[in-house]
């Protein structure tokens, strides 16, 4: 089918609407729309039925509906589809699973006169493989953190050479293998601890919500998401001191600086656990702190509004020698 002939269908389908591109019909019209709004749209023609079958569109609608029902939440079962979820959000019985299956919204429809560069370049991004966006060894030394090795690096010569100049530095080998947690924290063990809060960054009216762990392990394997949910925590000690026993402070950071506060201690101590292209937007202008997730390794940098898969797909390849962030990955330990 040609061009010319894709086109004549698009603006069929989509009549008055067709002046608009596919961007703008997606994400300032029908991501506008109430979930029922949504799925009547997908009755109009081919093409809604293909936009409004966006699944990224109705992650916004299941967590807005669900988010804040803690029974809910406390029996979520992501069921690989968000309209799926969003229609059957907890675990059924065996008869009732298998019904669910024959629902409707498992039937989508396929169509082969369709193309729309928007949607396939979102499909790409919700699946793209990340393995290799680690920093480079050839790096200059500039933009690299130093490593020193936890055995031989003193507390002394941390706080004089790195402290107090400071000198960013990530520090391995440095005794957390023999945290309890090390050995405790396996997901097996920790399916049975109490919720944990999940972050949301990308739209809709819930940014935080709680999960217990064995939905979000499940929900982190098999998501498809450009912009996936991630665990972000920093009450996790509070609700089970277990966890607040099973690790200590290294020896670098043991004096206490928050006692100095007059106004109570900010958070201070996270669990964050997150799958590839999870995490904090990044900033084009470096303004904010931000910690986004790659393969389960923490990659710092800033924030804004441009998703961190975006910044590394369009702004990191473009940047100068001197506007590159300082780079490194936190391996386990």
């Amino acid at each position: 089918m040609s061009l010319e002939d894709l086109e004549a269908r698009r603006q069929k389908s989509f009549g008055a609407f067709s002046v608009l591109a596919d961007g703008i019909i997606s994400e300032y019209i029908l991501s506008k729309l109430s979930a029922e709004e949504l799925a009547l749209s997908s009755r109009i023609s081919k093409f809604f039925y293909v936009f409004a079958h966006d699944d990224q569109l109705w992650k916004k609608h299941c967590l807005d509906k669900w988010g804040r029902d803690g029974e809910v939440m406390e029996n979520f079962v992501y069921r690989g589809s968000w309209l799926l979820s969003y229609l059957f959000p907890t675990l059924m019985s065996e008869k009732e699973e298998r019904v669910i299956w024959n629902h409707p919204a498992c039937q989508t429809l396929r169509f082969s006169d369709i193309s729309s560069h928007y949607l396939y370049a979102k499909w790409c991004r919700c699946n793209m493989d990340l393995s290799n966006f680690v920093p480079s060894p050839d790096l200059p030394p500039e933009t690299t953190i130093r490593v020193e090795d936890g055995r031989k690096l003193t507390k002394e010569r941390f706080e004089a050479f790195f402290d107090a100049q400071a000198i960013p530095v990530l520090i391995k080998d440095g005794g957390v293998d023999e945290w309890r947690a090390w050995k405790d924290w396996k997901w097996e063990n920790l399916f049975q601890k109490l919720l944990f809060r999940v972050a949301n960054d990308h739209g809709g009216i819930n940014r935080y919500f709680l999960m217990t762990l064995k939905s979000y392990a499940h929900y982190m394997k098999i998501q498809r998401d450009e912009t996936p949910l991630y665990i972000f925590d920093n009450e996790f000690a509070d609700r089970n001191l277990e966890m607040a026993d099973a690790y200590e402070v290294p020896k670098y950071f043991q004096r206490d600086l928050f006692e100095t506060l007059f106004e109570g201690r900010p958070p201070y101590r996270w669990m964050i656990i997150g799958p590839a292209r999870s995490g904090l937007a990044i900033s084009r202008t470096g303004m904010n702190g931000h910690q986004s997730l790659f393969n389960e390794e923490i990659l710092d940098d800033t924030k804004d509004s441009a998703t961190s898969l975006l910044w590394y797909l369009e702004v990191y390849p473009q940047l100068e020698p001197g506007a590159l962030p300082l780079e490194i990955v936190q391996e386990p330990g």
